[in-house]
């Protein structure tokens, strides 16, 4: 995820560093957030915080360090394959199984699920590493998924460009 300097403005004294970091990172839980803190991934000034709940002060620099691979945990989970080779892996993704974590989200993703035994490319946001698309927690269907940074940059400009032709049952 890369480095991410902040500093707390005046109407911010006094917030949890938990929830202050939970509203200033996209597509992160609060519940994530508390992890990378206990994992010494923040510091405030030049100090490691490890307690979620330290109270900020208007004017302190927080600096959020945590790679991208703390933000997420490898599971095991019974995926359906349809189709892999080195740069993509097209899942049939089920009803009820979240493609990637985020804020409000709990139990085991997609995304998880596919770290198990492979490595996935970096994009704009840390808990979506090869996502391109996705598909709300009630629809089941196809979903491709970037083993590459190549494919990923690739899959990202044929979705902008509508390239790819979606097809709803």
């Amino acid at each position: 995820m890369g480095k991410i300097e902040l500093r707390v403005a005046g109407e911010e004294d006094g917030f949890r560093l938990d929830r202050y970091l939970t509203e200033k990172i996209n597509g992160i839980s609060r519940s994530e957030v508390q992890r990378v803190i206990r994992a010494g991934y923040v510091t405030i000034g030049d100090v490691a915080a490890i307690q979620p709940s330290r109270r900020l002060k208007r004017g302190e620099r927080v600096l959020w360090e945590a790679p991208a691979h703390s933000l997420l945990t490898p599971a095991r989970i019974d995926l359906a394959i349809q189709y892999e080779d080195k740069e993509i892996v097209v899942v049939d993704k089920p009803v009820g199984l979240i493609v990637h974590p985020g804020a409000g989200v709990s139990g085991t993703t997609l995304v998880e699920g596919l770290l198990v035994d492979r490595s996935l490319p970096q994009g704009d946001d840390p808990v979506r590493p090869g996502i391109v698309h996705r598909l709300d927690k009630e629809t089941s269907g196809l979903i491709v998924v970037a083993k590459s940074r190549s494919a990923l940059d690739s899959l990202k400009e044929q979705f902008a460009t509508r390239r790819v032709t979606k097809l709803y049952l």
